[in-house]
């Protein structure tokens, strides 16, 4: 990244901070826009509070304030953990220009595409199927597996698992 070597990748807005690490030397080069094909999101974060919790009043009260629109401007200021509070998007801090950017503010463009992430429903089969297919492709990438042999066999394999 840094000898310029990479014109370009797709990214979650915590590779904004991962690139300017990585690649000191570019910074002004760099710009900020929307996914190609459309917004997503692969991960994100859950809070819960067990059911034999000790203190469930007290825990839901540290939920609500690490959820809380103040809390999350806070960190996305001090730390660049950007808010999943919507209420934070339209703020001064998100707008402000980045030098390693360019001058870009990428906080809008970060707040555009969360806003457009279409929902998605991850059922409990998911993990085993998810599990099967990366394999089967990884055979293909790392050992040369025949594409057109692997599909059948990772069809019949998710089928089978699906049918448990």
């Amino acid at each position: 990244m840094n000898n310029g070597e990479i014109a370009s990748f797709v990214g979650a807005v915590w590779m904004k901070q991962v690139l300017q690490e990585a690649a000191p030397d570019t910074s002004g080069q760099w710009r900020v826009t929307r996914a190609p094909g459309g917004d997503g999101n692969n991960g994100g974060s859950f809070l819960s509070i067990l059911k034999s919790s000790k203190h469930p009043k007290e825990a839901f009260e540290v939920i609500q304030w690490l959820q809380s629109p103040e809390n999350q401007l806070e960190q996305y200021t001090t730390l660049n953990l950007f808010p999943s509070a919507p209420g934070v998007f339209d703020t001064p801090a998100m707008k402000e220009e980045e030098p390693f950017f360019g001058g870009q503010a990428t906080g809008p463009v970060f707040a555009e595409s969360a806003q457009h992430v279409p929902e998605a429903f991850f059922g409990e089969r998911y993990p085993s199927v998810h599990n099967i297919i990366t394999r089967r492709l990884n055979d293909i990438a790392k050992q040369n597996a025949n594409p057109e042999q692997v599909w059948p066999d990772t069809v019949h394999r998710v089928e089978r698992e699906l049918q448990r």
